[in-house]
């Protein structure tokens, strides 16, 4: 059962102290995964000729968000460390939008902050790069923030931004929107931090906003992609509380609904999830998670495959409710190649459980992607919405609270591998196993 008693126990007390007036007997727990086939039906959607046309732009709106908003359309993406010794995150109550992917076979995830209407300038701990980052940079077609890559054949970035994108590169250090901190190009924008008793590698901060600025000088444009917004929310679905998803030990993402606000406040391994510029908890009117296929190039569990083109089962947590649609992102109906520029420059649009286009409740957005048989678990009014198809009751712990993980030692440097097309035995690995730190 994945330790639920332990994250169930904190996730009763966060409802709780959220929702004082909550009967507890009214409260169950459903564990949420993609092994039933009722679980897994959704909508087949057909994708137009050249993919799904962009939503109106309206004028003094942020189309990320949905709030107001005044300037150039400029957005700027940044890789973050979500490693248990990375936080308090930098920068990360600004983001717009929020991804998570995994980046280890064990669990071990990397977070991706989408800056446009503030951008700081002081974002991270940066972190290097993986192919799912540079699959989404493509679809937002903006500057990108990170610290190395991977560079091992098969699933290297570099290897990929080289053949996409061979003017921005030169002598082994890419230009604008590639903005990696290590080669000296762009090292004056880091800097090594050990403010909130981070410590290396996790302790990488960069000016998020004095990178945007050498974009915006050099005349660079992103490609616009709006949602859509209601600002009533979701008026269907299961009742959601709260929500977590474990995708390890010390990798625990959970969520409780703050009526007042009409927000899911987000915890990290059971504590507020804070910015450490601002010490504010972070907060998500929209919650979506992503389920897709994620593989292992060649075995080896730090070198990962996330499927991000396609069509697959999206579940959406909105307004205190929590409905099960599909997402999609094609040029067309024909099967789409993940190395396909003009496939990855697509939107991903997310589609309810009647095929419409999702509306978004104005504010920020959190994106969890995860592996399609991930499970979750959903904190649920049994008296209230609807029920949940093919889901599992699970019973309810005792509310105590968990105890904050032990710091971890400083891990040490893995060198390069010597050859990156040799076959690779499945072993046991940190987020750090397989990284390269060159540029």
């Amino acid at each position: 059962m994945r330790k639920f008693v332990r994250i169930a126990a904190l996730m009763l007390a966060a409802v709780v102290l959220a929702v004082p007036s909550m009967a507890l007997a009214q409260v169950q727990y459903l564990e949420l995964t993609a092994s039933d086939d009722a679980y897994s039906e959704r909508a087949t959607i057909e994708v137009p000729a050249g993919g799904f046309p962009e939503n109106t732009v309206e004028e003094g709106v942020n189309p990320i968000t949905g709030e107001g908003f005044t300037g150039a359309y400029q957005p700027i993406l940044t890789i973050i460390d979500m490693h248990p010794d990375a936080q308090p995150n930098w920068g990360v109550s600004s983001a717009d939008l929020m991804y998570e992917v995994p980046i280890q076979r064990d669990g071990s995830t990397r977070g991706l902050a989408l800056f446009l209407s503030e951008v700081p300038t002081a974002a991270g701990p940066v972190r290097s790069a993986r192919l799912s980052h540079a699959d989404l940079r493509e679809m937002w077609d903006c500057g990108i923030i990170y610290y190395g890559m991977q560079l091992a054949s098969g699933t290297s970035v570099q290897d990929f931004w080289r053949k996409n994108y061979p003017e921005s590169y030169a002598s082994r250090a890419f230009y604008y929107p590639f903005v990696d901190g290590m080669p000296n190009r762009y090292v004056t924008y880091f800097e090594r931090s050990s403010e909130a008793g981070h410590y290396s590698p996790h302790n990488v901060k960069a000016d998020a906003a004095g990178v945007l600025a050498v974009g915006v000088s050099e005349g660079s444009t992103s490609q616009m992609h709006p949602f859509q917004f209601n600002s009533d929310g979701l008026d269907h679905g299961a009742s959601a509380l709260g929500l977590t998803i474990e995708y390890k030990d010390n990798y625990i993402s959970s969520y409780t609904y703050n009526e007042v606000t009409r927000t899911y406040d987000r915890f990290f391994n059971g504590e507020p999830y804070v910015d450490a510029n601002n010490n504010v908890q972070c907060s998500y009117a929209n919650v979506l998670v992503v389920r897709t296929d994620i593989s292992w190039y060649r075995n080896n569990p730090s070198r990962p495959v996330v499927q991000l083109v396609g069509q697959g089962t999206l579940e959406v947590f909105q307004n205190g409710r929590y409905i099960r649609g599909t997402w999609v992102r094609a040029k067309d109906n024909n099967a789409s190649d993940s190395e396909d520029l003009e496939t990855l420059a697509q939107r991903m649009v997310f589609f309810d459980d009647q095929g419409n286009e999702l509306q978004l409740m104005p504010g920020k957005t959190y994106i969890h992607i995860v592996e399609n048989g991930q499970p979750i678990t959903l904190v649920n009014e049994s008296s209230e919405g609807d029920p949940v198809e093919g889901a599992t009751v699970l019973e309810a712990p005792d509310p105590t609270r968990t105890p904050k993980p032990t710091r971890t030692p400083k891990p040490t440097r893995t060198p390069k591998p010597e050859s990156g097309d040799a076959d690779v035995a499945p072993v046991e690995a940190g987020d750090d196993a397989d990284e390269s730190f060159g540029g």
